[in-house]
């Protein structure tokens, strides 16, 4: 068996969505990119395919990303799709990398600390940003905070998936926001969106793939799907 890992972030439409098929499956040069020759050159080979970035792509495709998907899935050669890139085989250096990141912001007073530890940690954080005692995530590649955040204490973020935050975002104590459940060892990663102007409560759950609609306000104690 092949196993491929694409990145589809160059997927633009049809036809650069097959270049990078393509190259990437290792087809010959008389491939007519298409949904019927990418059929064909499947099912002649045994391949587990796993497609990642696909949120844009599907944005910018439509319908067309819709029959690559169905392409892929018929001829047995579709394993994972994610929105963001799948944790890799360095996981546990990325594990334990941010682990001495986020002990290092544990120790740090000053707010201009802090912002900048923050910034060590995390993909992208916008301005003044300010996390309480006890943040926590997994690796931090994947999540992606606007400008005036502001968390409560113990905030765990589990990024196995995207996890997006707009600005203005208000989060209180003890919160978990999970791209993966744990407790379901066979379970897909799914992003976590969050929208500008959410109040999120105390002790609320996350779980994977809930999406926050802008000014979305959210109980203490809530399960959000």
């Amino acid at each position: 068996m092949k196993k491929v890992i694409i990145d589809t972030k160059t997927w633009k439409d049809r036809e650069s969505a097959h270049e990078s098929l393509k190259k990437e499956l290792g087809f010959p040069e008389w491939y007519g990119m298409n949904a019927d020759a990418l059929y064909d050159l499947l099912t002649e080979r045994d391949y587990s395919v796993t497609l990642c970035n696909t949120e844009n792509a599907r944005a910018a495709m439509g319908k067309e990303m819709d029959r690559i998907l169905k392409v892929l899935r018929d001829a047995g050669a579709l394993d994972k799709v994610f929105d963001g890139m799948p944790m890799g085989e360095n996981l546990d250096k990325e594990i334990l990398e941010a682990a001495e990141k986020w002990k290092k912001l544990e120790e740090m007073i000053t707010p201009e600390a802090r912002e900048k530890g923050l910034r060590q940690l995390l993909y992208k954080v916008g301005s003044k940003p300010e996390v309480g005692r006890g943040f926590r995530c997994l690796t931090g590649r994947q999540i992606r905070i606007g400008d005036d955040f502001r968390a409560g204490m113990d905030l765990l973020i589990r990024d196995e998936a995207p996890v997006t935050i707009g600005d203005r975002v208000r989060v209180g104590d003890r919160v978990m926001i999970l791209t993966a459940d744990p407790a379901e060892m066979d379970g897909t990663p799914a992003l976590v969106r969050i929208g500008s102007d959410v109040r999120i409560g105390s002790g609320s759950v996350l779980l994977p793939g809930a999406r926050l609609e802008d000014g979305a306000l959210i109980p203490p104690g809530s399960v959000v799907r």
